[in-house]
């Protein structure tokens, strides 16, 4: 072979590489996303590849829990806490926070270890 022949084949190779990327990232299969019945609109969703805000500590005396969540909502936001798929209590984030770590005031319910948080959006205006 020579060099032409070689210089055509990896131009055509580059070529067919290229066109491969862009039609395999144009797709018309346009997918929705459902939330499940158990998220409202007024509760933050969390990306599916992103670890859910979760409880690593309660203090019952002291009325307060320590929850882990990369996005730290703001100081009064208020969450629904989350076990086995159902609501077992409500907190109110914090001021004290050392990332990715929050405190949160316990509102009402019985809060364990392991929980999850979803963190409700703030009223409309605020």
């Amino acid at each position: 072979m020579n060099t032409r022949s070689l210089q055509h084949i990896l131009r055509m190779s580059l070529f067919s590489c290229f066109a491969t990327l862009l039609l395999g990232c144009s797709t018309t299969d346009r997918r929705t996303v459902t939330l499940p019945p158990s998220v409202d609109s007024e509760t933050e969703v969390i990306h599916p590849f992103q670890k859910p805000p979760e409880v690593i500590k309660v203090n019952t005396d002291w009325n307060y829990a320590v929850v882990e969540d990369q996005n730290m909502p703001e100081e009064g936001r208020k969450g629904d806490v989350i076990r086995n798929e159902q609501v077992v209590g409500t907190v109110e984030a914090s001021a004290q926070r050392r990332p990715p770590f929050l405190t949160a005031g316990i509102l009402e319910g019985s809060i364990q270890r392991g929980d999850t948080v979803r963190w409700k959006l703030p009223a409309r205006g605020q």
